[in-house]
C-alpha cells in the first residue's frame, strides 16, 4: 500500500494498513505519543505521511517504537 506518496495525512485505518499494523496498535502509539498525529474538530485522528513512512522504514528493519 503505498497511499503516501498522493496525501499528506491519513486517517487511521489507512496509515495502520500502511504500517501494516493494527488500527488498535496505532491508536496506542497514538495515545503514547509515540507516533504524532492531527485531531481535527470532531476528534478524528490524522497521521502525517512523512512521519509514517519513516516509522515503516523502522519497522521494515525490525525495530519497534519504544514505549515511554
Amino acid at each position: 500500500m503505498e497511499l503516501c506518496n498522493d496525501e499528506l495525512f491519513l486517517r487511521i485505518g489507512e496509515a495502520a494498513a500502511f504500517l501494516g499494523v493494527t488500527p488498535v496498535t496505532l491508536r496506542e502509539w497514538a495515545n503514547t505519543r509515540t507516533v504524532p498525529c492531527y485531531r481535527d474538530e470532531d476528534g478524528v485522528r490524522w497521521f502525517y505521511c512523512s512521519d509514517l513512512a519513516i516509522l515503516r522504514m523502522a519497522i521494515e528493519r525490525g525495530l519497534k517504537p519504544a514505549k515511554d
